[in-house]
C-alpha cells in the first residue's frame, strides 16, 4: 500500500494525505484513485475540534468527510493531560492538524486508550449520522467518550476541493515522467578539501541535502529523518549512477527503497564525501550504511 500511495503522490502531484484519502475512497483500486485525483473534484467536508474538560483532559480531533461518496474518509483524535493542545490554532490547514495530532499521540501525557476509544466512537457516530458533524451532535459524543460533563470546545468547519492546486515555480523544470522510482531534487554539500564531483563513482557515499520544493520532498525528508524544526538537514546517501556530460556530471544517489535523488554539478566542484566505495568492504557495506544514515548533522 505504501508504494501505491507514493506513486499516487508522484503521478498526481498531490500530497500524502490526498493520496491516502483517494486510495481509501477508491477502496484500494489504484486506477480509480488516480482518476479520482485528476477529475474536477468532489469536495471534502472538514471538521476540526479542540476541547478540554474540568478533569484537566485536553484533546483534538479531525474528521474528513467525502461529500460525493457520502462517507467518512478518516477520523483521528488524541486526548492528553497536556494543556498545550487547547492552545493549538485549529484554523490551520487540515494537513497540519493531522500532523499535530500524530505528534501529540507520541508525546508524554497522551492517553492512548481514551484517544483510541474517542476515535472509534467518532467514526461510528459519524457513519450513523450519514452527514458531517455540527455543534449539536459533537458535544454529546465527547461527553460520552470522555465520561465528562460541560466539555468546553472550539470547532472549525470547512469545505475544500479534494485536490489542492499545484503552485509551480517559474524556475521549476519540466514535469518528470512517471516511473517506478521517486526522484527528488538534491544538492551535494560543497567542501574545499573534498573530492571533485567528476571523480565520484557508483558505491561512494556523499553528503547531500534534499532541495525538492514539491510536497513529496518535505514528506520524504521527514520520513528519512532529515527534517528538523522546519529545516532540512544533510543526509548521507550512496551514489547509484554517475553520468558525465560537457564538463558537468549528473549524480544520482540512493536513499532507500525506490527513493533516489538527482543533481547536476560541475565536474571540478569539490564535494563532501563520507566514504569511497571499496569492493573489499562490500560484505560489510549494507550494515555500515544503515548506521551512517542515522547521522543527521555534518
Amino acid at each position: 500500500m505504501e508504494d501505491k500511495i507514493r506513486l499516487l503522490m508522484e503521478t498526481a502531484d498531490c500530497n500524502q494525505y490526498e493520496a491516502e484519502l483517494a486510495y481509501k475512497s477508491a477502496r484500494g483500486n489504484f486506477i480509480e484513485a488516480l482518476d479520482f485525483l485528476n477529475k474536477i473534484t468532489p469536495r471534502l467536508s472538514i471538521t476540526k475540534c479542540i476541547f478540554r474538560t474540568r478533569e484537566f483532559l485536553y484533546g483534538i480531533f479531525l474528521c474528513i468527510y467525502d461529500v460525493k461518496q457520502q462517507s467518512l474518509l478518516t477520523a483521528t483524535a488524541v486526548v492528553s493531560k497536556n494543556p498545550v493542545i487547547y492552545e493549538y490554532d485549529i484554523e490551520k490547514e487540515w494537513e497540519d492538524v493531522g500532523k499535530f495530532i500524530y505528534s501529540c499521540r507520541l508525546n508524554e501525557g497522551a492517553l492512548s486508550d481514551i484517544s483510541n476509544a474517542l476515535q472509534e466512537k467518532i467514526t461510528r457516530i459519524y457513519d450513523s449520522l450519514e452527514m458531517p458533524f455540527n455543534d449539536e451532535n459533537i458535544r454529546p459524543v465527547l461527553e460520552e467518550a470522555l465520561k465528562a460533563k460541560d466539555v468546553e470546545l472550539k470547532v472549525v468547519y470547512g469545505e475544500e476541493p479534494y485536490k489542492t492546486e499545484s503552485h509551480v515555480g517559474e524556475e521549476e523544470t519540466a514535469e518528470r515522467p512517471v516511473t517506478d522510482r521517486i526522484i527528488l531534487d538534491v544538492e551535494l554539500l560543497p567542501d574545499e578539501n573534498g573530492s571533485r564531483a567528476g571523480t565520484l563513482s557508483k558505491g561512494d557515499v556523499v553528503w547531500v541535502r534534499i532541495v525538492d520544493r514539491r510536497e513529496i520532498g518535505e514528506y520524504l525528508s521527514m520520513q528519512l529523518g532529515c527534517l528538523n524544526e522546519g529545516k532540512i538537514l544533510p543526509i548521507a546517501a550512496q551514489v547509484s549512477e554517475v553520468e558525465k556530460q560537457d564538463g558537468k556530471v549528473v549524480i544520482e544517489c540512493w536513499f532507500k527503497g525506490s527513493i533516489v535523488g538527482q543533481t547536476l554539478v560541475g565536474s571540478e566542484e569539490k564535494v563532501k564525501v563520507v566514504s569511497v566505495y571499496s569492493p573489499e568492504d562490500s560484505g560489510k557495506f549494507s550494515v555500515w550504511f544503515r548506521k551512517i544514515l542515522n547521522i543527521k548533522k555534518v
